[in-house]
């Protein structure tokens, strides 16, 4: 599969919604801060991928990012990514990485999925009072072996 392609999907997802529901009251994100490490994020993804928790997963979002992104959208893409990639496996590699002049954090990892693998590279805020989710992005991966089942 292309990352193009894929990608333009997800643009034009965003684009429809935020011009489409422009009007979405939000709620205010859960007043206790997740602190982001592999084992959090990895709860994060698995939850997602399950289809559990969706209004808290979506919750952590940037508010900023929450305008534009209804909850109704955030679940459609569980079930596009789904259609493309199939069933979650499990987990494979992880990493991460820290940009301080943006003040950020990503976490990279591997999600072993049925038909094609995806790398997740999940962006947050990396300051003590601010740490909300900032960007969610998959991008098609090679296969690789299964290190753990999420559960």
């Amino acid at each position: 599969m292309k990352k193009k392609p894929f990608a333009m999907l997800l643009v034009i997802t965003l684009l429809l919604s935020a011009f489409l529901c422009p009007g979405l009251a939000y709620r205010k994100v859960d007043p206790e801060v997740p602190v982001w490490e592999e084992e959090t994020v990895k709860d994060y993804m698995y939850n997602y991928v399950r289809g559990k928790d969706m209004d808290e997963l979506w919750n952590y979002y940037d508010l900023q990012i929450r305008r534009y992104l209804p909850p109704s959208v955030f679940e459609t893409m569980l079930t596009e990514i789904e259609w493309m990639t199939g069933a979650f496996v499990g987990f494979g590699t992880y990493h991460c990485f820290e940009e301080p002049s943006k003040k950020t954090k990503t976490h990279v990892l591997h999600l072993c999925m049925e038909l094609q693998d995806q790398d997740v590279y999940f962006t947050h805020k990396n300051e003590p009072a601010n740490w909300q989710v900032m960007a969610v992005e998959f991008v098609p991966a090679e296969k690789q072996a299964v290190l753990s089942h999420g559960e």
